[in-house]
């Protein structure tokens, strides 16, 4: 019978636990880590590779994130199961909602009979019932607890794990426990001993480091005697822009990005298009749940909608001894041009590019500037998206070697050479198989924040 085991975000499996896991459970493995997009899923059998050190690579490259392990796999029962996917096979397949499964179930032999009989069938009818939006669809999974309960047997255990969110775990279970690294749903005997107490008289005590902040005063997200600020009244402003390009909402402990109410699907998929940065999900439900904010590209004007909505400087608070008041240097009013070019300018123009002064780059030299120089927004300390809608005064007056800087990032994002750029990066090369005969195994990196 598997053993699932959920380490936590910014956690580390113990050796010993390891050790223990893998003498109890010799057969295989598989895992799953929800990425803001999908999930990555992976199975490994002993006879394939190395168990122990498969595990050291999932620890070291997923320890920024959740991991949901499950242990005691082999050949007939490959888990973690999709529940909802993309519909595809192999390499092109996209898991949104996964599951880990282990215990007795009413009716049937195996867990892999539970999942594919029942559990699926139910999940599409939830998903359905949902209109394809995650926090709903997780919410009715909530509410089928002791539906789906009634199914087990003396011993069972389901964890439901959306690709966004919060997993939802169903269990009659006496055997598992809580560690200060994670959850198991069977210890096999593994403990952890609580930190000793000092001898008697002594006190225990931690030597602040130089420079180093306390770690109460670390954690803590506002000033002393205040009011900690949710993200509800950090993004106010933008919560409540409803009528515009996009709708921003709070979801899963970030803000995000939604389609404008009542776009179509064809409207939808330009909106991707003109504002995510990336490539937009190819399961059509998953369009509408809309993405991050921070994955907004720097071109897209949600970029200017937001830092317009919500102030360039954030608001100082008042001190009793107030500053030294500076004489105020007047602002001067920008007035408009106009953007016809004067004959003058075109003749010198076309006598240049007579001359052959006036030359047109190609796309492998505009990247090998791109890799060699930093952006202008970065090395001004702007926003990209902010510097295209700059005034055409406020461009003349630049100074002239800043205006040549500006104007080429401009034109990069405009040709949207980064993805270009991205493309060029050589390919990691294959690892020498190794001696043993055991197969050389690639995992699925998570996704960077």
């Amino acid at each position: 019978m598997p053993t699932a085991v959920i380490r936590d975000k910014g956690k580390k499996m113990p050796n010993e636990f390891r050790d223990l896991i893998l003498e109890k459970h010799s057969s295989g493995f598989g895992y799953a880590s929800p990425q803001g997009e999908n999930i990555n899923v992976q199975s490994f059998l002993s006879t394939e590779v190395d168990l122990k050190d498969t595990i050291q690579q999932l620890e070291e490259s997923y320890k920024d994130d959740r991991i949901f392990y499950i242990f005691g796999t082999d050949q007939e029962n490959l888990q973690p199961f999709g529940v909802l996917t993309n519909g595809e096979e192999g390499e092109a397949e996209e898991i949104y909602v996964s599951a880990l499964v282990e215990g007795e179930f009413q009716g049937y032999e195996t867990a892999k009979e539970f999942v594919e009989n029942y559990l699926v069938p139910l999940m599409g009818e939830t998903w359905e019932a949902a209109n394809s939006e995650i926090e709903a669809f997780m919410k009715g999974v909530k509410d089928a607890r002791n539906t789906i309960a009634e199914k087990f047997g003396a011993r069972a255990s389901l964890t439901v794990i959306p690709f966004v969110g919060d997993c939802v775990e169903i269990a009659k279970n006496t055997e598992g426990s809580q560690f200060p690294w994670g959850y198991v749903t069977r210890t096999h005997g593994y403990t952890e001993q609580a930190p000793s107490a000092p001898a008697e008289g002594k006190k225990t005590i931690t030597i602040k480091k130089p420079g180093s902040v306390p770690a109460v005063a670390a954690k803590e997200e506002h000033p002393p005697g205040g009011t900690k600020v949710t993200l509800e009244e950090k993004y106010a402003p933008l919560l409540k822009h409803k009528d515009g390009p996009a709708v921003f909402k709070i979801y899963n402990g970030a803000l995000w990005c939604e389609r404008p109410k009542g776009a179509n699907m064809d409207r939808t998929k330009k909106w991707w298009e003109d504002h995510y940065q990336g490539d937009k999900p190819k399961d059509p439900k998953l369009l509408f749940l809309g993405f991050p904010a921070d994955r907004l590209k720097p071109s897209s004007p949600l970029v200017s909608l937001r830092s317009k909505l919500m102030g360039d400087e954030p608001k100082k608070a008042d001190h009793i001894q107030k500053p030294e008041e500076k004489e105020k240097v007047p602002i001067e009013e920008t007035k408009e041009m106009s953007l016809l070019i004067p004959k003058e300018h075109k003749d010198k123009y076309l006598a240049l590019k007579e001359k052959g002064k006036i030359r047109f780059l190609e796309t492998t030299q505009l990247l090998k500037y791109m890799a060699s120089y930093p952006a202008a927004s970065v090395q001004m300390g702007e926003t990209a998206g902010e510097m295209l809608y700059m005034d055409p005064v406020s461009f003349t007056n630049l100074p002239e070697h800043m205006k040549v800087v500006v104007w080429s990032e401009a034109r990069n994002i405009a040709l949207d050479l980064q993805s270009q750029l991205d493309e060029q990066k050589p390919a990691e090369k294959p690892a020498e198989p190794p001696a043993d005969g055991k197969k050389t195994i690639t995992i699925k990196k998570p996704k960077a924040a």
